[in-house]
């Protein structure tokens, strides 16, 4: 009974060490080469394949357009042996995409999939040897499924089916898979790139209509905007946010928060150090909030923000209104409003009067120009080499307003 453990440990031993030698001396067999090279090169027997059928089957999928034939030969003998190995299956499929048949292909692929279903790297090589191919339907499959796993990759996808998709529409049914979350990023590419047809197909294709605070609907009204459609834009978001009609500056009055700094929302994100800015619920003129903006007295503010988009009609006469109040501000560079047009000369402003008063009124002319169609309104305040340089203090602002300007009465 004492001999067999015995035995049973010395054919472990034999075996063991016939594995290390057999991958020892073939390892040093494979040769260098760049040549696809024939299964019989190696000295020993390897039936469960190791580093010297891998190194192999590399070189044969590095080099195998100098012989497609022996390479092919090289990486099924190396898939026999050990066939868990994605990328042999996928330089196979490489080979048959130049010289064999699509559905080859298409086997070879679904293979390597089922071996490594979630490597990024393969997958990506997989969805490039579709490509490859020369047939469109194998690509836009693979791609869809590429996009499954890695749906942060919907720019990448969108860009390479565009090579043989050029309707908008189809580039999406055909290459995004079913999902909200891929019309929402096409939204936000077409944004990114100013793409509007993208982004009315993808609108298009988004059931239900989002909110006035979505995302989507915040790309695709800046993509609008940019686009020179103001119109267009301004009527979708009057369909979705009826409020917005009771003025003409969204959410002039702060009575919600700010919201995604896009579309005709405030824009209140990279504010300079030493600058707070917020909607403030125990100072107003109007419930339930105005807007207040702090200054720390630290800094020699450059101040461009909050600001906000405000579409009118060309060759309007209007009057924006609204209430301010002032406490503590310091230096005699003080902030002030400022009207721009998009795309056309304009330039109307208004300083703050003093650096302490309480709630007033004010009022500012502007004449829009004939070929605008879109005003930008900044709280602004700029820098100064002033002794006093470093501003600090609150300004608060509240009850915005941007109408037509009542015609003089005739005398």
């Amino acid at each position: 009974m004492s001999r067999l453990p015995a035995l049973i440990v010395l054919a472990a031993l034999v075996l063991a060490t016939y594995i290390m030698l057999a991958d020892y001396l073939n390892l040093r067999a494979v040769p260098e080469d760049p040549v696809p090279s024939a299964t019989d090169v190696l000295p020993l027997p390897q039936p469960w394949g190791g580093y010297a059928w891998r190194g192999l089957a590399r070189q044969a999928g590095d080099t195998w357009r100098q012989d497609p034939t022996a390479a092919t030969e090289t990486l099924r003998a190396a898939a026999v042996r050990y066939p868990v190995d994605a990328v042999q299956w996928l330089d196979r499929a490489r080979i048959e995409a130049v010289t064999g048949t699509p559905e080859a292909v298409d086997t070879l692929l679904a293979v390597a999939g089922a071996v490594q279903p979630f490597e990024r790297r393969s997958l990506w090589s997989a969805t490039q040897v579709a490509l490859q191919s020369g047939n469109p339907q194998l690509a836009e499959r693979q791609l869809r499924r590429w996009l499954r796993d890695h749906p942060q990759d919907t720019e990448r996808a969108l860009f390479v089916g565009r090579r043989w998709i050029d309707a908008p529409g189809a580039l999406l049914d055909r290459v995004l898979p079913e999902g909200r979350d891929y019309l929402d990023q096409a939204l936000r590419i077409a944004r990114r790139q100013r793409d509007p047809d993208l982004a009315d197909a993808a609108w298009a294709r988004i059931q239900p209509t989002p909110g006035h605070d979505a995302p989507a609907f915040l790309d695709y009204i800046e993509t609008l905007l940019d686009a020179g459609r103001v119109g267009e834009a301004q009527q979708k978001w009057l369909a979705v946010d009826p409020a917005a009609g009771q003025g003409g500056i969204v959410n002039g009055r702060f009575d919600r928060e700010f919201g995604e700094g896009l579309g005709l929302n405030w824009r209140t994100e990279r504010a300079p150090a030493g600058v707070r800015i917020q909607r403030d619920t125990a100072e107003y003129t109007s419930a339930p909030a105005s807007l207040r903006i702090d200054f720390g007295g630290q800094d020699n503010i450059h101040l461009a923000v909050p600001w906000t988009r405000v579409p009118v009609e060309p060759g309007a006469r209007l009057v924006l209104t609204g209430s301010w109040r002032a406490d503590g501000l310091t230096t005699r560079a003080r902030p002030y409003l400022l009207v721009t047009a998009e795309g056309a000369r304009l330039n109307a402003r208004l300083e703050v009067p003093g650096a302490n008063f309480d709630w007033q009124p004010f009022e500012l002319d502007i004449d829009v120009p004939e070929d605008t169609r879109l005003l930008r309104l900044t709280v602004r305040r700029d820098r100064t080499n002033a002794f006093d340089r470093n501003i600090a203090g609150t300004l608060r602002l509240d009850d915005l307003d941007l109408q037509p300007r009542p015609e003089p009465a005739e005398p």
